[in-house]
């Protein structure tokens, strides 16, 4: 906001005595000459400023060490400055936002400015400027930090993929502190490992090599963290033990200090880690600490969103005992298979099977052996068939089979290798013995045109029912396959 000045210092006196009068102000004060450099400054300017008095005096808009940026990111030109602008419209220039480097902590400081200029009497241009302005940085950085949250939290409710929200995340604490390099990585419990999740700041090469890095003390500050549970801060790279075996890697990407926090669950469970690099050698302050806490507290959100969404969907496609297909999804796949045979040409058979006297098995031994037969039975599936094979458990004790690319009496040869593997696989008893099982299983084929799902669904079912009332432990076919039904392939002793 601009507007002409009615403020006019008939006798203005020396400027060293207009700073005395504000020497003890809890604001900062500085006075401007016609050229745009400092004559004074009081105590509160240069503990803002993070600048002595020798060093302020004469500095102007133009030098580069303020390193001065808008709001947005974006520099400030040396005539977009307040104190320049007031001088040189001769007119007050208020609540500007600037983030000013600070060479004593190293990062920006956010002020907000009001320029007066000061005119002699008869005088048309203003000989000084009067700045006044306060230190914000605190209040930017949270509501810097609010704004952050709420876009990744925005993210999280709109089913954004994790990725998209770690970066988001990363790129939020990086706005508010520029001078830092910010990464997340995840772990992964099988390998072990932790893998790269988010850091647009850093060189690809360098993701490259810690994707994958090992979690165990002493390796790295993120590896450490993640082992540990605790915050790991390696204050300068490369004298550190942790960072030895990748001292070449950071000094190659200009890293000299890391502070990695571990990403825990709400239950205390280590998910990743979020790190903190600068380029040279630094120690953490309170206000690190509570940036750094507070980013792995918001990736904690976004990883067990992700996680739980992906159990969700997990839950909604698996049959929790066998981890096998469960029947919707069994369904789905079906449709699809079937819509490519019949597009394409291509051949699409089909298994029903059906454990022999299920319920004497429960009755004679109890539902937990039960169980555990239709478990080794998925298992046996999984072994024997193929991996583009889909196997679902449709319920209770009955599965099915889909076997693309497969013509009738290939399935059928399948079927007969499970039928055998079935039968001479005693599932073992926990508490020792084994039980025996047998199936029958019912094979079909899809006939050119002509059939559909429905009706391929019911002719293996058919064929099933076949095996069953022709005394159990055998496989017997369609009429689409092209064999006798309800003849069997292979005699199969009566299941008893």
């Amino acid at each position: 906001m601009n507007e002409k000045s009615p403020i006019q210092i008939p006798d203005a006196g020396t400027v060293a005595n207009l700073a005395a009068v504000f020497a003890a102000a809890p604001v900062g004060v500085m006075f401007v000459d016609g050229g745009g450099a400092i004559v004074a400054a009081n105590p509160a300017a240069t503990r803002i400023l993070g600048r002595s008095t020798a060093e302020l005096q004469g500095l102007t808009p133009a030098d580069p060490t303020w390193a001065a940026v808008k709001p947005d990111g974006t520099p400030f030109r040396g005539d977009e400055f307040p104190a320049k602008l007031a001088l040189d419209q001769g007119a007050v220039v208020a609540d500007v936002v600037m983030g000013v480097f600070d060479p004593a902590s190293r990062r920006h400081r956010w002020i907000r400015i009001h320029a007066v200029p000061l005119f002699r009497p008869g005088e048309p241009r203003p000989y000084l400027a009067y700045v006044l302005f306060d230190d914000i940085t605190a209040a930017r950085q949270t509501e810097t930090r609010e704004r952050a949250r709420n876009r990744c939290l925005e993210l999280v409710a709109r089913g954004a993929a994790l990725p998209d929200i770690l970066e988001a995340i990363v790129r939020g604490v990086e706005a508010e502190a520029p001078a830092q390099i910010c990464t997340i990585l995840l772990v992964d419990a099988v390998a072990k490992c932790l893998r790269h999740g988010a850091a647009p700041g850093m060189p690809e090469y360098f993701n490259q090599a810690v994707d994958g890095l090992p979690i165990g003390v002493g390796v790295g500050s993120c590896g450490t963290a993640a082992a540990t549970g605790q915050r790991v801060v390696v204050e300068d790279i490369a004298s550190h033990p942790y960072w030895q075996p990748f001292t070449a890697i950071a000094a190659r990407a200009g890293l000299g200090a890391c502070w990695s926090e571990p990403i825990r669950s709400s239950r205390g469970r280590v998910l990743g880690t979020f790190a903190i690099y600068h380029r040279r050698p630094a120690a953490p302050g309170a206000e690190d600490i509570a940036r750094i806490e507070a980013a792995a507290n918001l990736a904690s959100i976004a990883i067990e969103h992700a996680q739980t969404q992906v159990e969700l969907e997990r839950q909604a496609r698996i049959d929790d005992l066998t981890g096998l297909c469960n029947r919707r999804h069994f369904w789905t796949q079906a449709e699809v298979e079937v819509a490519r045979a019949l597009r394409y040409g291509g051949e699409l058979s089909l298994l029903m099977i059906d454990v022999d006297r299920f319920k004497r098995i429960n009755d004679t031994w109890g539902h937990k052996v039960g169980d555990l037969v239709l478990r080794a039975l998925g298992d046996t599936c999984r072994q024997c068939l193929r991996e583009v094979d889909v196997i679902g458990r449709l319920g209770g004790e009955e599965f099915g089979v889909l076997l693309p690319e497969t013509e009738g009496l290939k399935a059928v040869e399948a079927a007969e290798r499970l039928r055998e593997s079935f039968a001479n696989a005693p599932v073992a008893l926990p508490e020792g013995g084994s039980v025996n099982y047998t199936v029958s299983i019912g094979v079909t084929t899809l006939d050119g045109q002509k059939a559909d799902l429905e009706a391929l669904f019911g002719q293996a079912d058919r064929a099933l029912y076949a095996a069953k009332g022709a005394g159990r432990n055998r496989v017997c076919a369609s009429p689409a396959v092209g064999l006798p039904a309800p003849a069997s392939v292979a005699d199969g002793e009566s299941a008893q």
